[in-house]
């Protein structure tokens, strides 16, 4: 079984022990005991969050508070049963986090309404009413700062543990994506851009990502290391602006328009040589952004 492993003093990560776990959780300890994230599904919670506290002589109870990097359902699934369990868990959002806590299949459907017929199976997911929100400036109790990190989705945000100098990033940094997405799952270019510029010049001593994607590790210790992976980011920007670049040339005697459809299809079986993922739908998302930025 998988449990929590330590990245810095009071910083802990557990990593998806299978791909229908979610995204990966963190645990900062300290006066107070904070989750970041809680996995895709009640089992998340039941089955292996629960086990790895254990393992770290702490109860399910002993958490004081829940923050999210973001509201996808691989990421928040989880936090009915972690209620059910704990209910003097107390639930923390930030930003656009607030509304979609309260109804998550709705920003679920909502996210995806774009290519509908691309998009993974809709799962009705229980949301909850935050107890509060955090303010965008603030220290959160255990020196724990939030960065507004808007690119992967609109709520996204990275928890930067001041006092490890680690940045708890979720999914708002995506490497080359996962073998689930294929490319980078970005659904605002400019803003996923200055996320990565941001946590570039912020020179961070660790990084804690929810799982590993293509180029990256979800784990990376080290300020030199931590660079490297934020500018290996950037360069997947580049590939794709490249391959939609000359794509759109090749095509633009029959073409008017880039269909998304079309980009996703030609970059898994002209361009990359990596498996073509069993949804679509990711990356007709990030190429309809490079679509977008020609025009």
């Amino acid at each position: 079984m998988n449990g929590f492993v330590q990245v810095a003093q009071n910083v802990y990560y557990l990593e998806p022990p299978v791909p229908e776990f979610g995204g990966g959780v963190t645990l900062i300890t300290g006066a107070n005991k904070f989750l970041i994230d809680c996995g895709a599904f009640d089992y998340s919670v039941s089955k292996f969050i629960v086990p790895a506290l254990k393992a770290m002589k702490l109860d399910i109870k002993d958490i004081d508070y829940v923050l999210f990097t973001h509201c996808h359902p691989e990421n928040m699934g989880g936090i009915h049963r972690l209620k059910q369990l704990a209910p003097d868990i107390k639930v923390l959002s930030y930003g656009y986090q607030t509304e979609r806590l309260k109804n998550p299949s709705y920003y679920f459907t909502n996210t995806w309404s774009r290519f509908l017929d691309y998009s993974p199976p809709f799962r009705e997911i229980k949301g909850v009413l935050p107890n509060g929100t955090v303010d965008p400036e603030s220290i959160v109790f255990s020196d724990l700062k939030p960065i507004f990190a808007r690119g992967h989705d609109a709520d996204c945000v990275c928890w930067h543990h001041t006092k490890s100098d680690t940045i708890i990033c979720g999914d708002a940094i995506q490497g080359g994506g996962t073998e689930e997405t294929g490319v980078a799952f970005i659904t605002s270019l400019s803003y996923y851009k200055n996320t990565l510029l941001d946590l570039i010049e912020t020179a961070p001593m660790n990084l804690i990502c929810s799982r590993k994607t293509y180029g990256m590790d979800a784990v990376i210790i080290g300020r030199e290391n931590c660079q490297k992976a934020l500018e290996k980011c950037l360069s997947y920007i580049d590939e794709y602006l490249v391959f939609v670049d000359k794509y759109s040339r090749l095509t633009s005697q029959k073409k008017d328009n880039l269909a998304p459809e079309e980009l996703a299809t030609a970059y898994f079986n002209e361009v990359t040589d990596r498996k073509p993922p069993a949804i679509y739908g990711y990356a007709m998302h990030t190429f309809s952004e490079f679509v977008k930025k020609k025009r």
